[in-house]
């Protein structure tokens, strides 16, 4: 089904990306892969493009070596890594179109001289949206010298749709550990493990060409090491 919209006050009828925020799993094993089973996919269709925005944060940098969603090899659309002198931070966003189905079992794998410091995914699909990502962008902190800001743009289009994620390590481990968005909603804020931290964050209402997402540490200092991704994507038209 088609589903179109009056995007902010166009005059005209567009198409609109359909949208289900699915299932969320995490692990905190030290390990170079994981693999998480029976995670909800969302309700089967022939247009569903799975969307996953993966945490992994590490003690060295890693890069994803490989990621599967029910089974088959995904597309990686944005990858983000940061570095630290005792701790890394990689977000990494992952698709794959799945018509069947409303479960799946995904993995991913890393090639790092280090683990990872556990793992976790949360997954989206989208529906009406074209399969080849339209844009994305990347933000890094390095160190705890910074002021606690990720922001990155992304070309949009009306009825889009955008999903942003982010990793951070921080040695204070605050006891809320709470990110800011902005231009974004929200969906997760969590510990993974003491002092690693992940968040992510969608837009399902966009009328521009571009769109600034920014994600602001709410603790009011700085983050240690933290890797952001953002991604958007066009409806089918």
């Amino acid at each position: 089904m088609l589903t179109v919209s009056n995007v902010s006050g166009l005059g005209t009828l567009v198409p609109k990306i359909r949208y289900e925020i699915c299932g969320a799993a995490s692990d905190t094993t030290d390990a170079k892969t994981y693999s998480f089973t029976s995670v909800s996919i969302g309700t089967a269709a022939a247009d569903r493009l799975v969307v996953v925005s993966i945490s992994a944060p590490g003690t060295e940098v890693a890069t994803l070596a490989s990621c599967t969603i029910a089974g088959s090899a995904a597309t990686v659309v944005a990858e983000a890594e940061s570095t630290g002198s005792s701790a890394t931070s990689q977000h990494y966003i992952c698709q794959r179109v799945v018509d069947t189905g409303t479960t799946a079992t995904i993995a991913f794998t890393v090639t790092s001289s280090g683990n990872l410091r556990g793992a976790a995914i949360r997954v989206f699909a989208l529906y009406g949206a074209k399969s080849t990502v339209f844009s994305t962008t990347t933000d890094i902190k390095s160190t705890n010298d910074n002021d606690g800001i990720l922001s990155g743009t992304v070309n949009t289009v009306p009825g889009g749709f955008v999903i942003a994620g982010l990793t951070n390590a921080d040695s204070a481990d605050p006891a809320a550990p709470l990110w800011a968005w902005t231009n974004a909603t929200k969906q997760d804020d969590v510990r993974l493990e003491t002092g690693r931290i992940y968040s992510n964050a969608y837009n399902n209402n966009l009328s521009s060409n571009s769109l600034i997402v920014t994600a602001t540490y709410d603790p009011g200092e700085s983050c240690d090491r933290a890797a952001f991704a953002v991604a958007s994507w066009q409806p089918i038209f």
